[in-house]
């Protein structure tokens, strides 16, 4: 674990820097090239990945109150546009579909390995950084592909944001709400965060536009006395902001599970959920999640029952995740990576876990998985719990 937390400090100070004019930068996959990653539509900016969530179609639904049936063991529960709408102040004044389109740009690191990222090597990690030792690749993958990072102020990255949405509008796409940091790993630039809800209330766009982020925790781990990568301080700061919430991703219920999955390992998984509490503990917004094809259901009740210890509803505010195991950059693991299926590949029966946590869900809340908007269950704030009506 020692080494998983070097690597993350390394990590960070390899993507944070102030520059000569003395403003924050932060490193960012600048050209996507011809990598596994697609926008949806051309952005102005290379560095804009534009993803629509909710796709009735691919099984990504909302919440079955508003709409679509909802079927746990067929459905991925997708809610960002609810969730946003909602913390935006903007339930029956427009519609959902309104926020159903992300303006993403994506960390370049992660201190993970997860066997099933749908995120190619070279877009989360430099040659020297690199896990995969592979004949093949001659360390001159990232060029191949036209992968290319650079440098980039928050001020830069909400002006983009800004003329892209204008740029929308005109073209009538009135969409343009949502801006997500997503990676590699968000809480590496913890202060890019903070920095670009800052530029938005500059901009009086505070209540107009969201920031979404994710994390896999590690930053946010705190063994012993070590200094806090990302401090209290900041996770207090970020809080503030009703238009901002993380989406926390929990990559192993166990610590075997944790260390199968990541090719990384992890002590306990306490330290785990004691990153996850200090999420908490500052008051931010936080809709977690973990796979249910990347989970043991033997693991599911005991992670249940840490959970409820925090808080006995919150467990009705986790999402589980089928992965699409379909993507390019596993299939290019499986072939290139020696002894990858052996070492990594293990994939676990999402209905089984599933189905358990439904039964734990009802035994303790009344609740089925997915019965009501996560955005309503309510987490703590000012040190008091308040109870969900029923």
């Amino acid at each position: 674990m020692n080494n998983l937390l070097k690597k993350t400090k390394e990590l960070f100070n390899n993507v944070n820097r102030t520059n000569e004019s003395d403003i924050k930068e932060y490193l960012i996959i600048s050209d996507f090239g011809n990598s596994s990653i697609k926008t949806e539509s051309r952005s102005i900016d290379k560095y804009f990945r534009i993803f629509t969530p909710v796709k009735s179609y691919k099984g990504r639904k909302l919440n079955s109150i508003y709409g679509d049936v909802f079927n746990p063991f067929k459905d991925t529960l997708m809610d960002y546009p609810t969730i946003v709408q909602y913390k935006l102040g903007k339930l029956g004044a427009s519609s959902w579909e309104n926020y159903n389109r992300l303006i993403s740009l994506h960390i370049s690191r992660c201190p993970l390995n997860c066997w099933y990222c749908y995120i190619e090597e070279c877009l989360k990690c430099n040659c020297n950084i690199c896990t995969i030792k592979n004949v093949d690749c001659n360390r001159n993958r990232k060029n191949e592909m036209y992968i290319k990072e650079d440098w980039f102020s928050a001020k830069k990255i909400v002006e983009s944001f800004i003329k892209q949405r204008n740029l929308d509008k005109e073209k009538g796409i009135f969409s343009t709400n949502i801006l997500r940091v997503t990676g590699g790993e968000p809480f590496l630039v913890p202060d890019l965060l903070l920095e670009i809800l800052e530029e938005l209330k500059n901009e009086k766009l505070h209540k107009k536009i969201f920031l979404w982020t994710e994390t896999n925790l590690i930053p946010l781990i705190v063994q012993d006395n070590n200094k806090k990568l990302v401090p209290d301080e900041l996770l207090n700061e970020l809080a503030k902001y009703g238009n901002f919430c993380v989406h926390p991703c929990f990559h192993g219920l166990s610590q075997n599970n944790f260390n199968e999955t990541t090719g990384q390992t992890i002590d306990n998984i306490d330290f785990l959920l004691n990153a996850f509490k200090r999420l908490l503990n500052a008051g931010i917004d936080i809709y977690p999640s973990f796979g249910s094809n990347m989970s043991s259901h033997k693991d599911v009740e005991c992670f249940y029952n840490k959970i409820s210890e925090i808080n006995e509803l919150l467990p009705l505010r986790f999402c589980l995740i089928e992965y699409d195991l379909d993507y390019s950059p596993i299939k290019w693991r499986r072939k290139k990576i020696s002894n990858f299926s052996k070492d990594h590949e293990k994939v676990y029966d999402r209905f089984q876990v599933i189905e358990r946590w439904n039964e734990l869900l009802r035994e303790n809340t009344g609740y089925r998985y997915g019965d009501i908007p996560r955005h309503l269950v309510p987490i703590k704030k000012g040190g008091k719990y308040y109870e969900l009506k029923k």
